[in-house]
């Protein structure tokens, strides 16, 4: 699907999103070969209709020199009868929440390695002396398994 579904017809838009809807029918009419990443966000909003239920879709906007993700929130909009007659849109810039995630699981990855690959032994303890974190080098050094260490608490190695 290279265009976007004519019965998703917008009531309203407000300037940005009006730019970003036609950015992107712009886009994917260019680009049939990437019409498959819309796919998500219409279907979103299809179910969104369909079931009444709120939904939520994060997506990166296409087509842009930068990544620009973006997360889209979908909710019925229900008449005087409770039948659902729309649906409301809601797109907002997660680009920046997106690089913290991404720096924090890379940060967390540089952690697990140089902890588990330290030349020194390293535990993280918890306040009543119990091992919460072993690294091996910690267990070659007090002759322990990392089991025989977590059942065991600081103050009771010999």
């Amino acid at each position: 699907m290279g265009r976007f579904d004519t019965s998703l017809r917008p009531v309203y838009l407000n300037r940005a999103a009006g730019e970003m809807m036609r950015w992107c029918a712009s886009y994917y009419t260019a680009h049939p070969e990437e019409a498959a990443k819309q796919q998500q966000w219409l279907e979103a909003q299809r179910s969104a209709l369909a079931t009444g239920l709120r939904i939520d879709v994060e997506a990166p906007m296409p087509g842009v020199d930068i990544e620009r993700w973006f997360l889209s929130t979908f909710m019925p909009l229900r008449g005087p009868d409770g039948a659902v007659q729309g649906a409301l849109w809601i797109a907002r810039e997660i680009t920046d929440r997106r690089r913290a995630e991404q720096a924090l699981r890379e940060g967390e990855k540089r952690f697990r390695a140089t902890f588990e690959q330290a030349a020194v032994g390293i535990a993280h303890v918890a306040p009543d002396g119990r091992f919460l974190r072993i690294n091996q080098k910690l267990c070659d050094i007090v002759g322990y398994t990392r089991e025989e260490l977590t059942a065991r608490t600081f103050e009771t190695l010999e």
